[in-house]
C-alpha cells in the first residue's frame, strides 16, 4: 500500500500544465534596477558561472551617469539589492561593453568607459576575489596618457583566472588611433603600463573595431588600420606580463584591395592556437562577408589563406554584427546577414579548432539584430532582439555544442519595446541567462533593466489529470553528453520549494526534504527512465488516485552512467484538476 500511496501522490502533479511544456519555459523577468524610478538605462551585460549570474548596466537616475550592479547567488532566481560600482561625484558618461563582466569562480572582472576626467573616454575597472559580494577599488587602465586627454575609442577585455588583459583603441593627436594593451597576472590588483601594439608609432595609422583573446597567461589582440589604403587585418601577441610581440598580418588579399569593417573577434583555444574572425569588403564594395583566419604559433604566422565562412551570396548579401566563443576545440560565430531579404541570425560551429565547419544554422525567425553568442561545451546560446511592434529578446538554444538550435525563445515576456538583449550561460546548471533593457514600466523609450533565465533541460508531467487515469514524467533537452548508454534520469517529489543539496554534487534541486522527498528516492525506480541520444526519456505508466486541489513539486535529475550527476531541471509546479 506504500507504494500504491507513494505513486499517487507523485502522479497528483499532473494537473494544469501536464503535456503543455513542449520547449525550455523562461521564469518570470526580474527587474534589477528597482531604484532607478524616473531615468532611462543603458549598457545592460550579464555573466554567468557555477549558479551565480553577475549583471551591471548605467543609467541615469542621479541626473548624470552611474554604474549599478547586482548578482544572483541561485542560479537567476533572485537577485541582491543593486549597488552602485562607481565613485565618480560629477556622474560623467559611462558605458558598458557585451564583454564588461568576466566570472569564474571567485574571481569577477568589470570594467567601463568612464568621462569623469574630461570629455575624452578613460576606461575603469574593478575586481572582486569573492563572487562578486564585495570589489575592490577602481583602477584605471593606463592609456598611455593623462587622464581625460586622449579619448578610448574601442575597449575590449579577456581574461582567464588571474590573468586580465586589454586593448584599447586611443585616440592619439586629432583623427588617428593607436592599439595600447595592458594586461594584469595578479588578479586585477596591478596593471602593466600601457604599450604601444601597433604597427609603426602610435598613432600613425587610424585604428578600429579592436577583438582580444586570452589563454592562460598569453593574450592576442586583432585590429584593423588603413596603414595600406583601404583597412587591412593585423594582429599582436603579448602576455600577462607586459611583453608585447609584433604585429602579424592577417587578412589575406591584397594589400589595401579589401576593406575590413566593423566586428574583429578572436579566441585562443590554447597558448598557440588563435582564431580571427572579421567583415570585410572584399567581394563587393558595400556588402561585408564573414572572413576566418588562424594561426597555430601563438600569432607569430598565420594560415597564408583566409576563408569565408557562411553560404549567403558574398558579395550580395550584408554580413554585420558578428560574434564569437570558444570551448575546447570548438569554435562558435555568429552573425546576421540579409539572404532572406530581411536581417536573420545565423551561426556556424567547427568542432576541431576550426579544420571543418558545420552548416549555417538559422536561429532566428522573423528578424533578429545584434545576436551575441555563449558556448561551453554542449551548451550554446545565441541572444538577439527581434525587430517588431515592440521588440523583444529572445534566445536560440543548444544542448549539442551549436551543431543544432531549438526555436527561438522569447525571455522579456512583456509589452514593453525591448533594446540591447545580452546573454550569458552556466554549465552549472545547463542554465541560459539574458539581461536586456525594456521600457514596460516607464514607457515611451525609457528603459528599465529586466533579466531573465530558463533551465535547458525540462520535465513535464504527461496526463489528462484524471484520478484513476495512467500518466507519466518525460523530460526533454538533456546535453549530448548525458545520452551515454547507462545514463537515466530520476524524478523526485517534494510538498513545497526549499533548498536539498545533492550529496557530494553541492548543486541545489530547489525544493524541500520531506516526506514526499524520501518516498520518491524509496521509490526511484518507479520514477527513471533511460535517457535517450535525442536528450529525451520517460518513465513507465501509474494511476492517478488522489483528489484535486493538492499541489506539488517535481524536479528531474540525471545521474551519468560514469558515475555523478548531470542536468537538474527547475522544480515543476503542478496542481491536480
Amino acid at each position: 500500500m506504500r507504494k500504491i500511496g507513494f505513486i499517487a501522490l507523485c502522479l497528483m502533479m499532473i494537473g494544469v500544465l501536464a503535456g503543455t511544456l513542449d520547449a525550455q519555459t523562461p521564469r518570470t523577468p526580474i527587474q534589477l534596477d528597482t531604484g532607478n524610478t524616473a531615468a532611462t538605462a543603458y549598457d545592460p551585460v550579464v555573466c554567468a558561472d557555477s549558479g551565480r549570474v553577475y549583471t551591471a548596466w548605467s543609467d541615469l537616475r542621479t541626473g548624470g551617469n552611474a554604474v549599478y550592479y547586482a548578482y544572483s547567488v541561485d542560479n537567476g532566481r533572485t537577485f541582491s539589492t543593486e549597488v552602485r560600482l562607481d565613485t565618480d561625484v560629477l556622474d560623467a558618461r559611462k558605458d558598458l561593453n557585451p564583454n564588461s563582466i568576466y566570472a569564474n569562480g571567485a574571481d569577477v572582472y568589470i570594467y567601463w568607459m568612464d568621462q569623469r576626467n574630461g570629455m575624452a573616454d578613460d576606461v575603469y575597472f574593478v575586481a572582486s576575489h569573492n563572487g562578486g559580494v564585495t570589489f575592490g577599488p577602481e583602477i584605471r587602465i593606463d592609456d598611455t596618457d593623462l587622464p581625460g586627454v586622449s579619448d578610448v575609442k574601442w575597449v575590449t577585455m579577456a581574461a582567464d583566472g588571474m590573468n586580465v588583459f586589454f586593448a584599447l583603441a586611443v585616440e592619439i593627436g586629432a583623427a588617428n588611433e593607436a592599439i595600447i594593451v595592458s594586461a594584469s597576472n595578479d588578479g586585477g590588483a596591478n596593471f602593466t603600463p600601457g604599450t604601444h601594439a601597433g604597427n609603426g608609432n602610435a598613432g600613425d595609422w587610424d585604428v578600429d573595431y579592436v577583438g582580444l583573446g586570452c589563454f592562460g597567461t598569453q593574450a592576442f589582440v586583432g585590429f584593423d588600420d588603413n596603414s595600406g589604403g583601404n583597412d587591412d587585418l593585423f594582429g599582436t601577441p603579448f602576455d600577462s606580463a607586459g611583453v608585447v610581440g609584433i604585429p602579424v598580418r592577417i587578412d589575406m588579399d591584397t594589400t589595401g584591395l579589401g576593406d575590413t569593417e566593423h566586428s574583429v573577434g578572436v579566441c585562443m583555444t590554447s597558448a598557440l592556437d588563435i582564431h580571427v574572425f572579421w567583415q570585410e569588403e572584399r567581394t563587393g564594395t558595400s556588402n561585408e562577408e564573414l572572413r576566418y583566419n588562424f594561426s597555430i604559433d601563438g600569432g607569430l604566422t598565420f594560415n597564408p589563406t583566409d576563408a569565408i565562412i557562411g553560404t549567403y551570396a558574398a558579395g550580395t548579401d550584408d554580413v554585420d554584427n558578428v560574434q564569437v566563443a570558444c570551448s575546447g576545440t570548438s569554435l562558435l560565430v555568429a552573425w546576421e546577414d540579409n539572404r532572406t531579404a530581411s536581417d536573420e541570425a545565423f551561426t556556424a560551429v567547427s568542432h576541431n579548432n576550426g579544420v571543418l565547419w558545420g552548416a549555417d544554422v538559422q536561429v532566428s525567425s522573423g528578424g533578429a539584430s545584434y545576436p551575441r553568442v555563449a558556448l561551453d561545451g554542449d551548451i550554446a546560446a545565441v541572444g538577439f532582439a527581434a525587430p517588431g511592434t515592440p521588440d523583444d529578446a529572445f534566445v536560440a538554444w543548444s544542448r549539442d555544442g551549436g551543431d543544432s538550435f531549438g526555436a527561438q525563445i522569447n525571455m522579456s515576456l512583456t509589452a514593453g519595446d525591448v533594446d540591447y538583449a545580452e546573454v550569458a550561460i552556466d554549465t552549472h546548471y545547463i542554465s541560459c541567462h539574458s539581461a536586456y533593457l525594456d521600457d514596460t514600466i516607464q514607457g515611451g523609450g525609457t528603459n528599465n533593466v529586466f533579466t531573465n533565465s530558463f533551465r535547458g533541460v525540462y520535465l513535464t508531467l504527461v496526463g489528462p489529470g484524471t484520478s484513476g487515469q495512467p500518466h507519466n514524467f518525460d523530460i526533454a533537452g538533456c546535453v549530448a553528453g548525458e545520452s551515454n548508454p547507462g545514463d537515466e534520469f530520476q524524478v523526485v517529489c517534494s510538498n513545497s520549494l526549499g533548498s536539498f543539496l545533492i550529496p557530494g554534487d553541492g548543486r541545489d534541486v530547489g525544493i524541500a526534504y520531506d516526506t514526499l522527498f524520501a518516498q520518491s528516492l524509496r521509490y526511484g525506480t518507479l520514477l527513471s527512465g533511460p535517457v535517450a541520444l535525442n536528450g529525451t526519456g520517460t518513465t513507465g505508466t501509474f494511476p492517478l488516485i488522489l483528489g484535486a486541489g493538492s499541489t506539488f513539486y517535481a524536479v528531474g535529475v540525471v545521474k551519468l552512467s560514469g558515475g555523478g550527476y548531470g542536468s537538474i531541471t527547475d522544480p515543476l509546479e503542478i496542481t491536480v484538476n
